[in-house]
């Protein structure tokens, strides 16, 4: 945050100051001059965060590939974004990506934020929009939250398969799944959320809402997997209409499962319980700036969520996001439905 400067200042700290707002300046100029298809790969918070943002709007990786030096957020998710049914080839999902340079990196209070303003949907006449926010505070940056919003500029009604795809950085070559919201192990349509453990000894959640899921195709077994594709078969997008759609993830060490640091099984599973309940995330700074979701249909804002956060881009934060922005060339991939087994 700029501070204003007193009348008593001396020549060299406004020299220094107007230094710090070139070198800001020149770092956005950088961003936006990169080649397209760039990603992100740094550090968010205390914890890495890689995410690609060009063929897939979504978070790739949380932590250090090298866990026990990671102080907060072990290695986990290999991918973790939305996917829509190919409109020329029925049960082909294609991800949702920005194939431009995404728009903002900004500091926003104690999270971080990374959008993108014109999102490649697949779909003629279905423009998109994305965002990306990694909490701080008291959510320790190791939960995220990845966005879409959906507008339909035609003027007919559309209704839309899509796939929610989660790879839990192999949670089969772990303990497999620690917990789901319906009480019981196995990952199923009745879900809102789920729980693993992984081989790199993180405990791994991911939150689709309640108002998602109509089948899982999964890889393995539905209580030791490491790939679920979560489909919901019909999402209705109104005429000049939009829809906003809503995921989280969330990652810490797994003191059962031989890690230094984390959290225990029963705690992470009480975390997952109290952070995405439907009756209570809308008043939680979980939901700051978001009006309502399609896939957590019920949740509003009355208890305040979006007044929780202070609003602002900070130069530094930018300056330091901007710095760590590495272009890459990554076609997009159509990917067949997995089959379940």
């Amino acid at each position: 945050m700029l501070v204003k400067t007193q009348d008593n200042t001396s020549e060299g700290t406004q020299m220094k100051k107007f230094a710090m707002i070139a070198a800001a300046t020149a770092s956005l100029l950088a961003v936006s001059a990169l080649p397209a298809n760039a990603s992100f790969d740094g550090n968010i918070g205390d914890v890495n965060w890689s995410v690609n943002t060009s063929s897939s709007w979504g978070i790739n990786q949380i932590g250090e590939s090298n866990v026990n030096n990671a102080p907060d957020g072990p290695y986990a998710l290999d991918g973790f974004w939305l996917e829509i049914e190919d409109p020329t080839s029925a049960d082909d999902y294609l991800s949702l990506g920005c194939p431009a340079n995404p728009s903002s990196f900004t500091v926003d209070g104690n999270d971080s934020l990374i959008s993108c303003a014109d999102m490649d949907t697949h779909v003629t006449g279905l423009d998109g929009t994305g965002e990306i926010r990694v909490f701080g505070g008291d959510y320790r940056n190791l939960v995220a939250r990845v966005s879409y919003t959906l507008t339909n500029t035609t003027g007919t009604d559309m209704n839309r398969k899509f796939d929610f795809y989660f790879n839990t950085e192999e949670c089969n070559n772990g303990v497999g799944n620690i917990a789901t919201s319906s009480g019981d192990l196995p990952f199923t349509a009745e879900d809102t959320w789920m729980l693993c453990n992984n081989d790199n000894q993180a405990v791994e959640g991911a939150a689709f809402g309640p108002s998602w899921t109509t089948s899982i195709d999964y890889s393995g077994t539905n209580v030791s997997s490491d790939q679920f594709n979560v489909y919901n078969s019909s999402v209705l997008i109104p005429a000049g209409g939009s829809v906003t759609l809503v995921y989280y993830v969330y990652s810490i060490g797994a003191l059962d499962h031989d890690q230094t640091f984390g959290v225990t099984d029963a705690a992470a599973t009480t975390f997952m319980q109290n952070t995405f309940d439907p009756a209570t995330i809308g008043s939680s700074h979980l939901w700051v700036g978001l009006d309502n979701a399609a896939n957590w249909n019920g949740v509003g804002t009355a208890g305040g969520g979006n007044d929780l956060a202070e609003t602002g881009t900070e130069p530094i934060g930018v300056l330091a996001l901007g710095a760590l922005f590495l272009a890459t060339g990554v076609g997009i991939v159509a990917r067949r439905r997995l089959t379940r087994r």
